[in-house]
């Protein structure tokens, strides 16, 4: 397998958004 680039910042990344899908749910609600 290909080694992943920029291991350290994906998983910072991976782990911002968790928090964030945590605090939002899935997606914005838009109004009708």
């Amino acid at each position: 397998m290909a080694e992943r680039l920029f291991k350290d910042e994906s998983d910072k990344l991976m782990g911002a958004m968790s928090e964030v899908y945590k605090e939002i749910g899935c997606g914005f609600l838009e109004p009708a």
